[in-house]
């Protein structure tokens, strides 16, 4: 019998909580969009230590994992802990006909969550007041 990874199922779907176990403890966040679906190089930004806006993120990224996907990114989220880069949670909010979701690389391994429409309003709507570097 072959021992599966704390927290994973025999489905192989694995908690984000039991992959970032201090996730919860994430008190500030920035907010990367990128000019262009999948492309890093251009981008707008923005800094929040506010807990309805990481919150929402972190519940989702904490939740059960969904089906891998191969959707271009829209944007990253760096979650900071105490000052420190903690982990990085890329995502996509459903533009180019995705399904909205999370994504995070662990142990060079992709895992996606669900996004909430909670968590797809606050990242839409935020774009407004995100500035260039």
């Amino acid at each position: 019998m072959l021992a599966m990874a704390c927290g994973e199922r025999p489905d192989g779907r694995v908690k984000g909580a039991s992959l970032y176990p201090e996730l919860v403890l994430t008190d500030s966040v920035q907010v990367i969009y990128y000019d262009t679906l999948g492309e890093e190089r251009n981008f707008t930004f923005f800094s929040s230590t506010d807990t309805s806006i990481i919150a929402p993120v972190v519940k989702d990224a904490s939740a059960m994992t969904i089906d891998t996907t191969t959707c271009p990114k829209e944007g990253k989220i760096y979650c900071f802990v105490k000052g420190n880069i903690y982990t990085t949670i890329y995502f996509s909010t459903g533009k180019g006909g995705c399904s909205p979701h999370f994504r995070c690389i662990r142990d060079a391994q992709l895992y996606c969550f669900s996004m909430s429409e909670r968590s797809r309003e606050l990242l839409t709507g935020k774009r407004s007041s995100a500035v260039r570097p």
